[in-house]
């Protein structure tokens, strides 16, 4: 055998590292001049103390003495990976057991290999090859074989977390043995190392057992530098940017590049004629998945890196259209810039001018377009920045900085096509918040109207306008001044929303085909005539774009351009897509690795002049004002927030301008629980008819008010108003107001003179602010209540008898004057005249507005998104806590002043005597005290103690059941809360044929609901649509509740339990009585299995968690059925029994997923669970599911006999439905054996069984098997009717799988009988909803299938 040279061993940069007796334990390498680098565990099995070393030498940089500190630790290494050869003495200088760094100075001449170039692992793409090379120990039966090195092949795995929170890279790599710790990870395509390895993943259960963690280049980067800075390789610096225009015609295609001296052009050759065909695939692609999407259905893709169609279908034409048009010259012209690019790390400003490019080719995805040579496509390339040339477009305005963004999400409240504003909201909020930690300025208009984008635009300088709404060809969805839809056209919403010398730099419209042409109509895309009127750059839509995508590709847009040195938006589009589809492909969630999401970057374009026109210099912003919003007085006395900082109540916004307006009503009473946001509607609401209707008088008190106090408020409003006309007042309109206020007059007489002069001929807006200080308190007993049969179901009244009277005359008046009152409570007005008012029960904020206003609180709003959710379940949308929870946070510094000042007043009145409240303040305190502090404080500012005391002990008690229910519930919820058990309970039907409850009682329900919504502990919420009401209790209410209890009650946890078991017990009661969608289905269970979780109650808890994953299972929802499963299997510790239940399912998720070795071990895991129990159906159960499993992989023998032994037991045990089951299993299994004449039998076995007992399921799965049959004997009619017979029942069952298996077996159908147009819509129809399964196999069958398809047609 001949000796190899140092280069046959790998590169000379690598070397070993030797133990005191001389052998190799580990590997290194030579990161600069003088310095190795290997893992510190490596350098300890070496018998260095590198924990004494680190601490030596971080001493010494800090007192910056000399390297020769004498306690450094000696470390023996080798240059290269030969056995014989010098050993090399090097010292520790630094050392990291954490990230398992050592750095090791040798004599720089002991080992003068070329350097390795080390390369940032933030660049290097997932499945990217990379070698490690290294020392390595291998024992072989012969002495002399054994391998003391060794190179091997792996690929990049993106990163992992320790238990300890360190984030490392990792690596797959089969071939990496003892020993190559230290070594490099090398990528292959340029030979730069990219990471060092640290240690492969040892799992007992052998998961993960090829994966290697590595500690990434950026960490050995910045591990070094402080120490050796200087002696690293540098970056490549960047050089100015080339800048290169392709320019496709009908005919040619052009490509020039001055500074290189490019300009090429070649006509458009290749297959052409077949881009259109792939354009209308992908088309047909898109809109499958968007319309799959919309309708509610989870959409889950496939593993990372998996080939799905749509993407396939892109790659495609985009490879299509690199053929036509980069073809010749014009390809080696961008290949010559490509290279440049990459050897000198400058970008490539790649424009794309279609302006004399004919219709047809325009609608290309031009951000699919590849290049032969390059990987990838062009829109994606780590040094491309890929725009469409806007020619038109001017050079944008100078801004200054910092970012500014005004969003307007239009959500209609009529029209086909609503868009949820709610997750409009949600998603804009989580788009704009890194943009805002980074200092950027962003407003959203209450309502997207024209003019509301009109006004935010002309209040200052803003950088980008952001309209999120529906859209169509030529058309955006905007909303009109009624809040109905209104379509909008470029040229409208130019000449209307946009003030003249105002235009954004950038407009991003986050709506569907925004680029797209409405030929039939003449009108231009909404993209193309913004650009052409004068818009610098337009992020739009080719089509139906994702929310989620669109949510995660402008939040990056948003935060790239607060952050960047020079923010520009071409730049930071081209930056957001490539980090979103990164991020999506290596993320656990499948809702970021679906196709839609994964195919955005295609979707989202922008047209621009320029990648080169930064929107403002950030060394010269001012600071931001995020901070905090001013308390202005717009109208009468009422505390106001600046304009666009009111968040929320977007219906009450629209309708009580509009009822305020109506002559037909007295007005509006707001009533809600204190701290809810009463005043601060109140005064949004006069804002917004100041703007809507001319001349309005408003008058505002606060507080307690007496009749005089409210006649002399409007005398004094009237002439203010007179005088401020501009001329004298008319002496007659003065003599009527002295009239008005003369004390000497009856007072009837100035009352009827009111409303005949004034209120019914001027418009007046009477403001009563904080109206609960005019009532008197409710002090009724039960006696009372049963007495009461006024109707007033314990509304409070009005003390002063004359204001009372008062007001109901002003109600009573019809003109265009009206009362607008906020209360805590529901009040009554004598003679019915409170019908005459519209009374507006205030709820809580959604989550999404709460999103919101936590920008406006900047302790809230530093808190990150599980904080977020934490705060959400302990308080709900209750502004006022919110508030006091951000001044606790801050030790008592708040948005408002005023928030300031109740809290210190609050803890005056709370804190024990002597106690300091700025001290108290100061104390340090986490999320979980702060919240339940603000939640006490809260409840003292609502008087929730004396209002608990003033309820009867029956509405006590419902209030605490109530109060448990995290979700809306309906009426018969108090029953169950208050009633006692009714023996067969909802077995059996009333009269009326609905369902009894399980409980009764004689308690007066409605009394009691009346009682606690008039103290505003529990709200009703009237549903829009006309059904029965709802009732909630507020979580801060139910916090503040349940800390009380606790305190207060020695057996608050058992009585918590029934109340949480009866709250269950509700739920499963809804879910079987009601009838609703199998989405809605699972939500009533969930709720179920969480109340029986708090009751205690494990096995019932158990037992609706099957429930929910049967539905689950059905519906296609495999992903939150496995997290189900998962969850039951680790928190809830269940018997062997059920552990094996839960075992078996998971075995069925993953065998779906094509996971055959996971699935056998969890079948077999089910199985010895079922033998130890002697559990004989499960035992059948899991033989079924080992046959499938390896019926699948082809070993019909193996299969035949599992399903002989689960038929066996089947029949032991007279389980009819196990036996349908297998009966249709083993005719599967002989069908396939070409067996027909048995398989027949065996499925007419089944449907016999499966007809007898009425499992419509199982009669579709056996109609569909016996088409399969017909199918291949060739009795295509009966194929046919027996596949309709399957898909009815699946249709009729919501069976998402079952209908994809049938819509395939008739697209096989219709290929067989040569109608490939109807094959191919039963082929798409499949694999569109396989795509919403992530139904791996299957997708890969129905892809086989349009292949031999598009063969099969080819040949035609």
């Amino acid at each position: 055998m001949s000796s190899l040279s140092s280069e046959a061993l790998g590169p000379g940069f690598i070397g070993q590292v030797l133990d005191g007796g001389g052998a190799t334990v580990g590997t290194c390498w030579l990161v600069a001049p003088g310095w190795v680098l290997t893992a510190a565990h490596v350098a300890q099995v070496a018998g260095a103390d590198v924990v004494a070393a680190s601490v030596a030498a971080e001493r010494a940089f800090s007192a910056a003495a000399a390297r020769t500190d004498e306690r450094a630790v000696t470390l023996r290494l080798k240059r290269d990976l030969k056995k014989t050869g010098p050993v090399i003495e090097g010292r520790v200088r630094r050392a990291d057991t954490v990230i398992d760094l050592a750095l090791v100075e040798i004599d720089a001449e002991s080992w003068d290999s070329a350097l390795a170039g080390l390369a940032d692992s933030e660049d290097v793409k997932p499945k990217e090859v990379v070698v490690v090379t290294g020392a390595a120990e291998l024992a072989d039966t012969r002495e002399d074989a054994a391998l003391i090195a060794s190179s091997t092949a792996g690929h990049w795995d993106e990163w992992g977390l320790y238990e300890n929170s360190v984030r490392l890279s990792k690596i797959k790599a089969s071939g990496v043995l003892r020993n190559m710790s230290g070594a490099p990870v090398i990528r292959d395509k340029d030979s730069t190392v990219v990471g060092l390895v640290t240690g492969r993943y040892n799992s007992a259960d052998g998961w993960g057992r090829d994966m290697v963690w590595v500690v990434s280049g950026r960490a050995i980067e910045q591990f070094c530098r402080p120490l050796i800075g200087p002696l690293l390789p540098p970056p490549p610096a960047p050089t100015q940017a080339v800048y290169a225009v392709l320019r496709p015609t009908r005919e040619t295609v052009s490509l020039v590049c001055e500074e290189l001296g490019i300009s090429e052009v070649e006509p458009c050759r290749g297959a052409r004629s077949r881009l259109f065909p792939a354009s209308e695939n992908l088309r047909l692609a898109r809109k499958g998945l968007a319309e799959a999407q919309r309708s509610g259905k989870q959409t889950p893709g496939g593993r990372v890196g998996e080939p799905t169609p749509l993407l396939d279908t892109l790659e495609k034409i985009g490879s299509l259209m690199g053929e036509v048009f980069l073809p010749g010259a014009v390809g080696e012209a961008l290949t010559r810039i490509l290279t440049k690019a990459r050897s000198q790390t400058i970008p490539v400003e790649f424009a794309v001018d279609l302006t004399e490019c004919p219709e047809e080719l325009r609608g290309l995805p031009w951000e699919g377009l590849r290049h032969p040579e390059v990987d990838g496509p062009l829109a994606l390339h780590p040094l491309v920045v890929f725009y469409r040339l806007a020619v038109a477009s001017p050079t944008p305005r100078c801004v200054e900085g910092p970012l500014r963004i005004v969003v307007a999400i239009a959500a209609p409240l009529d029209g086909e096509s609503k868009l949820d504003y709610e997750s409009e909201l949600r998603n804009i909020v989580a788009s704009v918040r890194e943009a805002r930690a980074g200092g950027a300025e962003v407003r959203i208009v209450t309502f997207a109207t024209t003019a509301e984008i009109n006004k935010a635009l002309g209040a200052g300088n803003v950088h980008v306008l952001h309209i999120s709404c529906h859209g169509s060809a030529g058309q955006l969805i905007l909303e009109d001044e009624n809040g109905s839809a209104r379509p909008v056209t470029a040229r409208t919403l130019i000449e209307e929303a946009i003030p003249p010398g105002k235009m954004p730099p950038v407009i991003c419209l986050s709506a569907c085909d925004t680029n797209v042409t409405d030929r039939p109509n003449n009108l231009p895309a909404v993209a193309d005539e913004l650009v052409s009127s004068g818009a610098p750059a337009v992020i739009g839509t080719e089509t139906s774009v994702s929310d989620r995508y669109a949510t995660l590709v402008f939040a990056r847009v948003y935060a790239e351009l607060a952050k960047a040195p020079e923010p520009d938006p071409a730049t930071a589009l081209a930056a957001a897509r490539r980090q979103v589809l990164r991020a999506c492909e290596s993320s656990e969630r499948s809702r970021d690795r679906h196709e839609q999401v994964l195919s955005g970057w295609s979707v989202v374009t922008i047209q621009a002049a320029s990648s080169r026109e930064t929107l403002f210099d950030p060394t010269t912003a001012r600071p931001s004002r995020n901070d905090s919003s001013p308390v202005v007085s717009e109208v009468g006395d009422l505390p106001a927030l600046s304009p666009g900082s009111f968040v929320g109540r977007r219906r009450e916004q629209l309708e009580i301008p509009r009822l305020l307006a109506d002559e037909d009503h007295g007005g509006v009473v707001l009533h809600g629980i204190g701290g809810i946001g009463k005043t601060s509607l109140a005064n949004e609401i006069l804002r917004r008819v100041g703007e809507q209707r001319d001349g309005v008088v408003f008058v505002t008190l606060s507080g307690a008010v007496t009749a005089e106090e409210i006649l002399q408020g409007i005398i004094a409003e009237l002439k203010i108003d007179a005088y401020s006309q501009g001329q004298l007042p008319d002496p007659r309109f003065l003599g009527k107001l002295e009239f008005l206020g003369d004390p000497r007059i009856d007072w009837n007489s100035r009352t009827s003179f009111l409303r005949k002069e004034f209120l019914k001929r001027i418009p007046i807006i009477i403001v009563l602010d904080n109206f609960e200080d005019n009532l008197s308190p409710a002090n009724r007993n039960e006696e009372d209540l049963r007495r009461d049969d006024s109707g007033s179901h314990g509304e409070r009244r009005i003390k002063d008898r004359q204001l009372a009277d008062f007001l109901a005359a002003l109600a009573k008046t019809q003109g265009p004057s009206s009362l607008l009152i906020t209360c805590r409570y529901r009040f009554e007005l004598p003679d019915d005249s409170g019908e005459h008012l519209r009374w507006w029960g205030l709820g809580p904020l959604s989550f999404s507005e709460t999103l919101r206003l936590a920008w406006d609180l900047p302790h809230v709003e530093a808190l990150d998104d599980y904080q977020l959710h934490v705060l959400w379940a302990s308080i709900g949308g209750h502004p006022r806590t919110l508030e006091m929870l951000d001044a606790l946070l801050g030790h008592g510094r708040g948005r408002l002043p005023r928030i300031e000042q109740e809290l210190k007043q609050r803890l005056k009145e709370t804190l024990p005597d002597g106690m300091d409240v700025a001290g108290w303040l100061n104390r340090p305190r986490d999320l979980d005290v702060s919240v339940a502090e603000a939640v006490t404080l809260a409840a003292n500012d609502v008087l929730l103690p004396q209002l608990l005391d003033l309820l009867s002990p029956e509405a006590k008690r419902l209030l605490m059941g109530l109060a448990l229910f995290r979700r809306p519930v309906e009426r018969s919820a108090a029953t169950f809360v208050l009633g006692a058990p009714v023996e067969g309970g909802a077995a059996e039907n009333g009269a009326n044929g609905a369902p009894y409850l399980p409980f009764a009682t004689e308690l007066p329900v409605d009394d009691l609901l009346d009682e606690l919504v008039s103290t505003t502990l529990l709200t009703r919420l009237e549903n829009a649509n006309g059904s029965s009401s709802q009732w909630f209790v507020h979580r801060w209410t139910a916090s503040a509740l349940e800390r009380q209890e606790e305190s207060a009650v020695e057996t608050a946890e058992e009585d918590k339990a029934e109340r949480h078991r009866r709250a269950a017990l509700y739920w499963m009661w809804h879910y079987r009585t009601t009838i609703q969608s199998r989405e809605a289905d699972v939500d009533d269970l969930m709720e179920c299995y969480a109340h029986f979780g708090e009751a205690g109650d494990v096995e019932q808890s158990d037992n609706i968690a099957q429930y929910a994953a049967s539905i689950l299972d059905l519906i296609g929802r495999w992903d939150d059925e496995r997290k189900l499963a998962n969850r039951q299997l680790q928190n809830t510790r269940p018997n062997k029994d059920r552990q094996a239940t839960w075992h078996h399912q998971l075995g069925i998720l993953v065998w779906r997923q094509g996971d055959y070795d996971t699935a056998h071990t969890r079948y077999r895991q089910a199985l010895g669970i079922f033998e130890e129990l002697g559990d004989r159906a499960g035992m059948a159960n899991a033989y079924g599911q080992l046959g499938i499993l390896v019926y699948d992989q082809g070993d019909y023998d193996t299969a035949h006999t599992y399903y002989r032994q689960a038929l066996g037991i089947f029949e032991e045990l007279g389980n009819r439905a196990g036996m349908a089951a297998t009966y249709q299993a083993l005719g599967i299994l002989a069908q396939d054996r070409g067996d027909y004449d048995t398989a027949h039998d065996r499925y007419q076995q089944s449907l016999t069984i499966e007809e007898e007992l009425g499992n419509r399921a199982g009669m579709a799965t056996t109609y569909h098997n016996l088409g399969v049959l017909a199918q291949a004997r060739g009795d295509y009619d009966t194929a046919h009717t027996y596949y309709q017979q399957s898909l009815t029942i699946k249709e009729e069952l919501g069976n998402r799988a079952g209908m994809a298996n049938t819509y395939q077996a008739l697209g096989i159908l219709a290929q067989d009988r040569g109608d490939y147009n109807t094959a191919r819509d039963h082929y798409q129809q499949a694999l569109t909803i396989f795509e919403e399964l992530g139904d791996r196999v299957n997708i890969a069958k129905v892809r086989r299938n349009l292949d031999i398809l598009a063969k099969d047609q080819n040949d035609t």
